[in-house]
C-alpha cells in the first residue's frame, strides 16, 4: 500500500511539473511572436526591401500610407520624375496652371494679326528669337503672294511659332454667305499648307466679328483675345507722328511715350464721340490671357518686346502659342470652340448667340 501510494504521489508531481513546463514554454513562444511581427498595424517598415526599393513594399494596386516615417524612409533617387506631358483636369478661371510642367505659372499667349509684312514682320521675328519666345501669327492669304512674305511664314513656323488663319482679305465675316466664309478660309489654308505643309487649326475672324453661322462654317476653333493693345491705332506711324507734332517732341520720344501708355499706364481714346479707357496691358495679365498685337505696324514689335521683358522679369508667367497653351490645360482646340482667353467661352456652348 505504501509503495502504491508513493508511486501515485510521484506520478502526480511529475504530471504537474510537465503541465507547468508546457505553460511556461507556450508563454515564451507567444511573446516571441508578438515582438517579431513586421505587419503590426502601428508599424510602417521597409526592412528587407531588395536594394532599397521601397515600391515593392506596397502591394500593386494599393496606396502607400503617407506618414512622416514613410516619407523620411524614401530615398530621393527613387521618387518618380514629373512626366514631360501630363493629363490634367482643367480648372477654368484658375489663377495658375494645373499642369505640373508649369506648376505655379500663369500661362499667356502673344498673337500678331494681319501679316506677314515685308519689313516689320522680320523685325518681330528677330525680337522673339532673341528673347526665346514663341507666338501665334494670324496671317492673311492676300499677303502670301511674294516669296519674301512666304519665307517669313516658313521662318516663323521653323522657329516654333504657330501659324493660324485670319481670312484671305480681311472682310467682316458676319456679312458673308456660307460659301464665302469657306472660300475665304480655303484660299488661305491652301497657301499656308503649301508653305509649311500643315493646315491651321485656328481662325481669328477680322475685327473679332463672328456669329453662329461663322462658327459652324469655318471648320476651325475661333480665337479672339482678352487684351487688345490697340497698337493698330495708338502705335500706328500716323498716330506717333501726330503726337510728336502736337507736343513739339521728336517721333522717337513720342513713340516711347505711347508704348509706355500701352504697356504700363493705360490711355483714353474716342469712338463716335464717346471716350473709352484702354487699361495698361500689365494690369490685365491673367492666367490664360491672349494678347493682340499686329506685326504690320512699325512699333508693335518693339512694344511687344518691352512687354516680354517685363513678363520675364516677374518670373510669374510662361508665354506659349495659343494652341499649346490651351492643350496644356485641357483638350486640343476643335472646330466649334470659341476662345476669348484660354478657357472656352459660353459662345462655344451656344448659350449666347
Amino acid at each position: 500500500m505504501k509503495i502504491q501510494k508513493t508511486i501515485s504521489i510521484t506520478t502526480i508531481v511529475i504530471s504537474l511539473s510537465l503541465i507547468i513546463y508546457m505553460c511556461v514554454m507556450m508563454t515564451i513562444d507567444s511573446g516571441n511572436n508578438t515582438t517579431s511581427n513586421p505587419t503590426s498595424d502601428n508599424v510602417i517598415s521597409h526592412t528587407g526591401t531588395p536594394s532599397g526599393d521601397v515600391s515593392s513594399a506596397v502591394p500593386t494596386g494599393s496606396v502607400a500610407p503617407t506618414t512622416p516615417l514613410q516619407t523620411a524612409a524614401v530615398p530621393s533617387a527613387t521618387k518618380t520624375p514629373v512626366p514631360t506631358q501630363s493629363t490634367v483636369t482643367a480648372v477654368p478661371g484658375g489663377k495658375t496652371s494645373t499642369n505640373p510642367n508649369y506648376a505655379g505659372k500663369k500661362l499667356i499667349s502673344i498673337t500678331f494679326d494681319d501679316g506677314p509684312h515685308p519689313y516689320n514682320t522680320t523685325k518681330v521675328l528677330d525680337m522673339l528669337k532673341s528673347k526665346g519666345v514663341r507666338a501665334t501669327f494670324f496671317v492673311l492669304g492676300e499677303n502670301l503672294y511674294s516669296e519674301t512674305q512666304k519665307s517669313f511664314v516658313k521662318r516663323a513656323y521653323d522657329e516654333g511659332h504657330e501659324i493660324a488663319n485670319h481670312s484671305y482679305d480681311h472682310p467682316s465675316f458676319t456679312s458673308l454667305s456660307a460659301d464665302q466664309i469657306k472660300e475665304q478660309l480655303r484660299r488661305t489654308d491652301d497657301t499656308i499648307k503649301s508653305i509649311i505643309g500643315e493646315v491651321p487649326v485656328l481662325f481669328r475672324p477680322p475685327g473679332g466679328a463672328y456669329n453662329q453661322a461663322v462658327s459652324e462654317q469655318c471648320g476651325k476653333a475661333i480665337v479672339l483675345w482678352s487684351i487688345d493693345s490697340r497698337d493698330w491705332e495708338h502705335l500706328s506711324a500716323r498716330n506717333v507722328k501726330n503726337y510728336a507734332t502736337n507736343h513739339g517732341i521728336s517721333e522717337e520720344e513720342a513713340k516711347n511715350i505711347l508704348i509706355d501708355e500701352v504697356l504700363f499706364k493705360g490711355f483714353t481714346y474716342t469712338v463716335s464721340g464717346k471716350q473709352y479707357t484702354n487699361p495698361a496691358i500689365v494690369s490685365l495679365l491673367r492666367h490664360g490671357s491672349i494678347i493682340l498685337f499686329h506685326d504690320i505696324h512699325p512699333y508693335s514689335g518693339e512694344a511687344a518686346g518691352k512687354l516680354i521683358d517685363y513678363i520675364q522679369s516677374t518670373g510669374e508667367f510662361e508665354i506659349l502659342p495659343v494652341s499649346e497653351m490651351i492643350e496644356t490645360e485641357q483638350r486640343s482646340p476643335q472646330a466649334g470652340d470659341v476662345y476669348s482667353y484660354m478657357w472656352e467661352t459660353y459662345a462655344t456652348k451656344k448659350q449666347n448667340w
